[in-house]
């Protein structure tokens, strides 16, 4: 990342020069850059992620089929999942 100039001109208003300021920085990536520094995600924190994600469309995919084939006593979607996370222990 390299420093910024920005030129005032004679008679200018501070709001103007602001905005092509703003318009500068955003064109460079600052903000972009800045926001993914904020918070260090760590690899296994990803690779877990991805593991429950697929996981849970496994599992979600798998009852809306149970409820196409009618092996499913339950007629409604929102009962079948309350009842999945109850029996998962998750939320």
């Amino acid at each position: 990342m390299m420093g910024l100039k920005i030129r005032l001109f004679d008679g200018e208003p501070i709001e103007k020069a602001l905005r092509r300021l703003k318009k500068l920085v955003e064109r460079e990536g600052i903000p972009k850059e800045m926001r993914s520094h904020i918070h260090f995600v760590d690899g296994t924190e990803i690779r877990r992620a991805k593991r429950f994600k697929k996981r849970f469309k496994a599992r979600e995919a798998r009852l809306h089929a149970q409820m196409a084939d009618g092996t499913l006593s339950i007629k409604s979607l929102d009962k079948a999942k309350r009842l999945f996370w109850k029996r998962t222990g998750k939320p």
